[in-house]
């Protein structure tokens, strides 16, 4: 799953139109589409031996991300990844079906939540509709630590950039959010990150991240991370890290060697530490791509294409 936020400074809610947009006009560049698959031999593999090397499971069950892919994220690529990949065999299936009252919702009711929260969706052509925005906690269909996490934070409900990032997220599909400074953008895709990888199998020693996060500036990273914590404080085991220049390079060292489920980074740092082979990207199932237009317009976007070049993305050429 990639999830891209860019942070309308031109205080838009809704995009006009593609060509007047300036969301739209980076979503060609930003846009990553994603699908699950893994080889289906790996579930062979464990049927005929009790052992199975690592570096063959690991070989056999890739959880390969490529473009071009989003609804077979609901469907038969959900499949395969149970016949391939422990991790992926949880891939949020509990997650995929929304509440019996967001099921119920009619077309116009749909619509007028929308409208009612200023809530613009564009749909790729050719691809099915994105899940109707939700208004309440209830509706996200989170574990029940997450739920008390966001209690604890006293949210009574989402906002508007919550209310449509986080069904879509949860539904496996690809977001690009734009919103204002301070509408809830990092909760947004915060939430559904935390959820997605309680729902991976366990980290076993030598294990990279579930998730990573990618910001422009340290100081925004260490904001994300401490947020993307709140989320995680009822969750026993659960351990993030955060990965920027200008800290010590050997408490970094420490942390993700021990193992954690979503590191924050920014590209440069988090590149020293996958070439110093103090992690590896080979379980992340889900990047964020945070303020995605600043990194792009700071010249970042190599070094984005290297880090996500150590995951199974595939990136266009052109």
């Amino acid at each position: 799953i990639s999830i891209i936020s860019i942070d309308d400074r031109s205080r838009q809610m809704s995009a006009p139109s593609s060509s007047s947009s300036p969301c739209a006009s980076r979503l060609a560049r930003a846009s990553f589409r994603v699908e699950y698959t893994a080889a289906s031999k790996a579930l062979a593999a464990r049927e005929s031996r009790e052992e199975t090397s690592r570096e063959e499971e690991d070989a056999d069950a890739a959880c390969v991300l490529r473009l071009d892919v989003v609804d077979d994220v609901r469907g038969r690529a959900t499949v395969e990844c149970e016949l391939g990949l422990e991790g992926a065999r949880k891939l949020d299936d509990a997650l995929r079906e929304a509440s019996a009252r967001v099921e119920a919702l009619t077309e116009e009711q749909k619509k007028e939540i929308r409208e009612r929260l200023g809530v613009s969706v564009e749909d790729p052509e050719g691809e099915a509709e994105a899940p109707s925005a939700i208004e309440s906690v209830e509706d996200m269909q989170l574990t029940r630590d997450i739920v008390a996490d966001i209690r604890f934070k006293e949210y009574d409900k989402p906002s508007p950039i919550q209310a449509q990032a986080i069904p879509v997220i949860l539904s496996g599909r690809d977001v690009l959010g734009c919103a204002e400074t301070g509408s809830g953008k990092t909760a947004a895709f915060s939430i559904p990150m935390v959820q997605h990888s309680l729902n991976q199998a366990p980290l076993r020693h030598g294990d990279g991240p579930y998730a990573i996060v990618l910001a422009p500036t340290r100081e925004l990273a260490q904001q994300i991370e401490a947020e993307a914590k709140t989320f995680t404080r009822s969750s026993k085991g659960f351990r993030t890290a955060i990965i920027v220049g200008g800290t010590n390079m050997h408490e970094q060292r420490s942390s993700l060697r021990g193992g954690v489920q979503i590191i924050v980074a920014t590209p440069g740092r988090l590149i020293d530490h996958l070439q110093q082979g103090n992690t590896n990207l080979s379980r992340v199932s889900l990047i964020v791509l945070d303020e995605a237009d600043r990194m792009l317009d700071m010249g970042f976007e190599p070094q984005i294409r290297e880090a996500v070049s150590y995951t199974h993305l595939t990136l266009p050429t052109n």
